[in-house]
């Protein structure tokens, strides 16, 4: 049911809610970034924006597998939102919440295992062959790439059919911060185009595990992997992995490193580790050039980049180093900003990531998790 804008009227687009968990809707103890009710409430009341067109926003639904739940998510935002959410009803399932709320667009916020297989639970071609918008929360699911293809095939197909905008939840890529990196490699690329920009890719992310209070994070077959690989560039071409950790069969393992090189000739790593206590994670991107070394930390917090440059005969070093102010730079507002701006303008130029390129990455996860398993140690 896709609806085009008008000329000389401000567009407005009905959206539902797929999932009434805590991708969505947050969660009641802790207070965490990605709560996309939150951030769609912000947008519906014309803020969070940047530099784009506010687009019109309606909540017309929640569906949720759980019908009490889907129900109390939505009388509780209509209450609190009344401006954004006062259409909002609660639905025992997505047919039913497309059949009578008739969203034009859906946010899907489900667990990995739930969405992204084929007959099963293909909420995303659902919703395609309605013409429907989708925005996909990653990863894009957690069954095997071979199954997870087919979603993707049919997807693209019918998008193309219905005019359908697809966007996957890969916040990083419209962090400043990256986008900063980015610029600075290109940059440096330009500079000296007869050395290789990217020599390596290092990636580290330790969790706090006392904070990873659901079952199903500890469980390989329901959740994902880190969406720090969705960083990468789309090369990857070989690569090896090996665990040090618990011998439970279905258990994540509590340090995985994994290494890869790139059909450019670079090569990537990645140390995954569930080791900390409290709170607080620790997370890492440097990127290694000829000639340049780029180290992104806290890409989720108070983030920075340190820069560290050879100049001039004497190889002498220069250190930069590049803050971002902690709230200044709202990823998760970018990323739907950029999706509902597709919708009302028919300009996607600003997603940085179709459905099909989150696959790739998905692909690599996979990779990952296969190698380990098969070099466990």
């Amino acid at each position: 049911m896709q609806t085009q804008p008008q000329e000389g009227s401000a567009r407005v687009v009905r959206l539902g809610f797929i999932g009434a968990g805590e991708v969505n809707f947050g969660s009641d103890t802790v207070a965490v970034p990605w709560n996309h009710a939150r951030v769609v409430d912000l947008l519906g009341r014309g803020e969070g924006w940047g530099g784009l067109a506010p687009v019109g926003l309606r909540i017309v639904g929640v569906a949720d597998v759980n019908a009490a739940r889907a129900d109390a998510v939505a009388d509780r935002w209509r209450a609190k939102s009344p401006q954004v959410f006062g259409e909002a009803k609660g639905f025992g399932s997505v047919t039913d919440m497309l059949d009578q709320a008739r969203p034009d667009a859906v946010i899907i916020g489900l667990p990995p295992f739930a969405h992204g297989l084929p007959a099963k639970f293909d909420f995303e071609l659902e919703c395609a062959r309605r013409g429907v918008h989708i925005f996909v929360e990653k990863p894009i699911s957690s069954h095997p790439p071979e199954l997870v293809s087919q979603v993707r095939d049919e997807l693209e197909r019918l998008a193309a059919e219905h005019g359908v905008v697809v966007s996957v939840g890969y916040m990083f890529r419209y962090s400043a911060p990256v986008l900063k990196l980015r610029q600075l490699l290109a940059e440096h690329a330009a500079a000296h185009p007869q050395a290789p920009a990217v020599r390596a890719v290092l990636l580290k992310y330790n969790t706090a595990y006392p904070a990873i209070a659901k079952a199903m994070w500890w469980d390989v077959r329901l959740s994902g992997g880190p969406g720090f690989l969705s960083l990468l560039p789309n090369d990857v071409v070989s690569g090896k992995s090996v665990e040090a950790g618990l011998p439970a069969e279905f258990r994540v393992p509590r340090l995985t490193t994994a290494h890869w090189r790139f059909e450019s000739g670079a090569v990537g790593s990645l140390t995954h580790g569930v080791m900390l206590h409290g709170d607080h994670y620790e997370c890492e991107i440097e990127v290694w050039g000829d000639g340049i070394r780029i180290r992104l930390e806290d890409p989720y917090g108070r983030a920075r980049l340190l820069v560290s440059r050879d100049q001039g005969a004497e190889n002498v070093q220069t250190e930069e180093v590049i803050t971002f102010a902690e709230g200044e730079d709202n990823f998760y507002e970018k990323e739907l900003a950029a999706w509902l701006h597709a919708i009302a303008t028919g300009d996607a130029s600003g997603i940085r990531s179709s459905y099909a390129d989150a696959f790739k990455t998905f692909e690599l996860t996979w990779a990952i998790r296969a190698s380990s398993e098969k070099n466990r140690c």
